[in-house]
């Protein structure tokens, strides 16, 4: 029989397989199990679309990377880009299972029912992200903490400001042809919503406001992308003298690319062409010069949302979360830039960072978070 003075000593007679059979023993085995419970949170993630999604495949790997370097407990459910699987399968889950945090992504029109829905469990915190509320649901959202007491941060982004900084990028690679004629803009949207209209306004606005470019027309092509092959071909028809081709996805952009693949006249070199997501076709695609820029980061949402969690964890999270604002910026990768970006594209790279490096645990003096991907 073995009763340790210290729960160190109990770890040392566990590591020589020293089984305590006191009462003392036994206290100390609890103990050291709820040690152990409260330094390793356990997260839901649950992402919107389905497991193969090649976008959110990312955003996963990268989200267990941080989960995993942070020593938390994650499991993953998949919405399947439908708002009332999504609550059933979060309903299904919460009754087997008791998470400390769940990372979610509220569909545009379902919010308030998903926020209703997790409001009913007060010990697990919610963290969202990627803001695409409709008008009317802001209102009853609002922003963490205000309606909602255990909805503590979002991490999302601005839609807008990355389509204008992408769009202008586009517009000064094609600048050129642009002046020689070639200075029709059109462009491939995703599904009628937030993100989408957020992303297609800033095009049209800032092709507008370029007296160098003619903003033609912004087809929905419903994130496919052999619709967008089958769109771009016809507006390319209409519209002979596009230079740029704007995509709200690298997927539709890569669809762009199968049907000026499919056409022996069409040089793919001789339009200027971006999406948004940074797929590894896409990068490669920069790199031999069939595209000229991808807007992204947002990979690393459910990574940054680790980090957030840690935070709260250990009683560091700021209170500026709590105000609505964006968390991070998406960062636009281009043919003049791409060789600079390479290494943190890898999951070599993510796989030996230390996720604490920008936890305000750790780093207690930065004014936010520095969830940025390359230094300007």
């Amino acid at each position: 029989m073995h009763c340790f003075d210290t729960l160190s000593d109990w770890h040392k007679g566990w590591r020589r397989r020293l089984l305590p059979t006191s009462l003392c023993g036994a206290l100390l085995i609890a103990l050291a199990w709820q040690v152990a419970a409260a330094s390793a949170p356990k997260v839901l993630f649950v992402s919107p679309s389905h497991a193969e999604d090649p976008f959110f495949q990312h955003v996963e790997l990268y989200t267990r990377m941080a989960a995993a370097n942070l020593d938390f407990e994650l499991d993953v459910l998949y919405g399947e880009g439908n708002r009332l699987l999504q609550l059933r399968q979060l309903e299904q889950y919460l009754v087997q299972h008791e998470p400390n945090y769940v990372v979610v992504q509220p569909y545009s029109g379902g919010a308030k029912a998903l926020m209703d829905f997790l409001a009913q469990f007060e010990a697990i915190k919610v963290v969202t992200f990627e803001r695409i509320l409709l008008p009317a649901e802001e209102p009853l959202i609002g922003v963490p903490g205000q309606h909602y007491r255990n909805w503590i941060a979002e991490i999302y982004f601005d839609n807008a400001a990355a389509s204008r900084e992408m769009s202008t990028t586009l517009f000064d690679h094609c600048r050129q042809e642009a002046r020689a004629g070639r200075n029709q803009v059109i462009g491939l949207n995703g599904a009628h919503g937030f993100e989408s209209n957020e992303r297609g306004s800033a095009l049209a606005m800032m092709a507008r406001w370029d007296p160098d470019f003619q903003f033609e027309q912004v087809v929905f092509s419903q994130w496919q992308r052999e619709l967008a092959t089958q769109q771009s071909q016809l507006l390319l028809r209409r519209y002979p003298n596009t230079s740029v081709i704007w995509a709200a996805s690298d997927w539709m952009a890569l669809g762009v690319l199968d049907g000026l693949g499919q056409s022996d006249e069409e040089d793919s070199q001789r339009y200027c062409i971006g999406g948004f997501d940074w797929l590894p076709e896409s990068i490669d695609a920069i790199k031999q010069g069939n595209m000229v820029a991808s807007a992204g980061g947002h990979y690393m949402m459910g990574a940054w949302a680790m980090v957030v969690i840690y935070d709260h964890w250990h009683g560091a999270l700021p209170d500026d979360l709590l105000t609505g604002k964006a968390a991070f910026a998406l960062e636009v990768i281009s043919k003049d830039n791409v060789q600079q970006y390479l290494p943190l594209l890898q999951p070599d790279y993510w796989q030996a960072f230390d996720f604490r490096r920008l936890s305000f645990r750790h780093q207690p003096e930065q004014s936010s978070y520095h969830f940025v991907l390359l230094e300007p």
